[in-house]
């Protein structure tokens, strides 16, 4: 069982977490190294809409890892697992699902809402660090300030079992009134 620890500036609502985008962050002390090299998915629903480098979950060091940014700087949702390399779409909202899961070792699947984005990557070593949320693991930086409804972190999914949980967390936020 891994319970969260939240540190610095986060506000907890009915809506969620919001962090506050300088320190605040959850661990979830759950090491990326536990979970399969080349079985493991990540995933959070965003109700905010901001374009910037921030990460929204993830075990990274600043070369490689797991980690989400719904929406970057750059105004692309980037995601991986256990790789350098990403999984990169051109992204104008940052509210919405979004997943990362790797059921092989040469590819991985990002996804936005119900739409998913196959790209051929192959994967490194695990890291040993902990998956963070709001943070992108230990490397510096990139606390999110965004408002997360939802976040898991597991074994890889399939495609139907990537569409199915996002069809259930849409369902749920709505059931909430926080659907974005």
């Amino acid at each position: 069982q891994y319970k969260i620890t939240w540190y610095g500036g986060i506000t907890s609502s009915s809506n969620g977490i919001t962090g506050n985008g300088t320190n605040g962050y959850g661990d979830s002390f759950l090491a990326n190294n536990v979970m399969g090299q080349n079985d493991a998915h990540l995933s959070i629903y965003s109700r905010t809409n901001l374009a910037s480098t921030v990460c929204d979950i993830g075990s990274w060091n600043g070369t490689f890892g797991s980690k989400i940014y719904s929406r970057s700087a750059g105004a692309n949702f980037e995601a991986t697992i256990n790789t350098s390399g990403q999984v990169q779409q051109a992204n104008s909202d940052s509210r919405g699902f979004y997943l990362v899961t790797r059921k092989s070792s040469t590819s991985v699947t990002g996804q936005k809402n119900s739409t998913q984005y196959v790209t051929a990557l192959n994967s490194a070593n695990n890291l040993t660090t902990s998956i963070k949320i709001l943070r992108p693991g230990e490397y510096s930086g990139e606390y999110s300030p965004r408002n997360l409804a939802f976040a898991s972190i597991g074994d890889g999914l399939t495609d139907a079992e990537a569409l199915n949980l996002n069809s259930r967390v849409t369902t749920f936020q709505t059931a909430l009134n926080r659907n974005v």
